[in-house]
C-alpha cells in the first residue's frame, strides 16, 4: 500500500510540475539541472523554490521578524534550490575533469589489448565512476540508437561542458577518421 501510495504522490507531483513547466517558461533551469546530475525536473525545482520560499517567510513571520526582513527572508529561500544546483553542477564538473585521466588510460589499456572503439566506450562506461562512467553510457546508448558518433559526443559535451574533454572527444571523432593507433594517442595525452 505504501508503494502505491507513493506512485500516485510522485505522478501526481509530476502532472503538476509538467503543467507548471508548461504555464512557466523554466527552459532556463533545464541545463544547469542536466550539468548538475539532480534528478528532478524544471517544475520540480520551481515547486521547491516556492515552498520553500513560503516557508521561510513563515518562519519570519513566526519569529517576527521586520517585514522586510520577512521578504527577504522569503527571497533568500526562493534562490536557495538555485544556489544548491549550481553548487551540484559545479562539484560534478570538476569530478568529470578529474576522472579524465582515468577514463584516457582505461581506453588506452582497452585498445591496446584488442578491444573495438565501441567496446572501449563501454569499457570507461563501465570502470570509471560517476559522473563520466554513466555519460559515457549514455553516450554508447544514443550511438546505439543510430545517433552519430560525433553527435553523441557534442550531447555529452552539452551535459559535461569541459574543455579538456572536448579536445578529448574532438581527438578521438578524428582519430577515428583518419586512422592511426589510438592507444598511443591516447596515451600521450593522459
Amino acid at each position: 500500500k505504501e508503494e502505491t501510495q507513493q506512485k500516485l504522490e510522485n505522478s501526481s507531483l509530476k502532472k503538476v510540475s509538467k503543467g507548471i513547466e508548461r504555464v512557466f517558461n523554466l527552459s532556463k533551469y533545464e541545463q544547469p539541472l542536466t550539468q548538475s546530475g539532480v534528478k528532478m525536473s524544471q517544475g520540480e525545482l520551481f515547486i521547491g523554490r516556492v515552498l520553500l520560499a513560503c516557508m521561510s517567510i513563515f518562519v519570519g513571520y513566526i519569529l517576527e521578524f521586520h517585514f522586510i526582513f520577512t521578504i527577504i527572508s522569503g527571497v533568500i529561500g526562493f534562490s536557495l534550490p538555485i544556489v544548491y544546483v549550481m553548487r551540484q553542477r559545479t562539484k560534478r564538473l570538476k569530478m568529470a575533469s578529474n576522472q579524465l585521466g582515468e577514463a584516457l588510460g582505461t581506453m588506452a589499456n582497452s585498445l591496446r589489448a584488442g578491444f573495438s572503439f565501441m567496446q572501449t566506450l563501454n569499457m570507461v562506461a563501465k570502470e570509471v565512476g560517476d559522473p563520466l562512467g554513466p555519460e559515457f553510457l549514455k553516450a554508447l546508448q544514443e550511438i546505439n540508437y543510430g545517433i552519430t558518433v560525433e553527435e553523441a559526443f557534442q550531447n555529452l559535451l552539452d551535459r559535461l561542458p569541459d574543455k579538456e574533454l572536448e579536445i578529448v572527444l574532438n581527438t578521438l571523432i578524428i582519430q577515428r577518421s583518419t586512422g592511426g593507433n589510438l592507444a598511443v594517442l591516447l596515451e600521450t595525452m593522459r
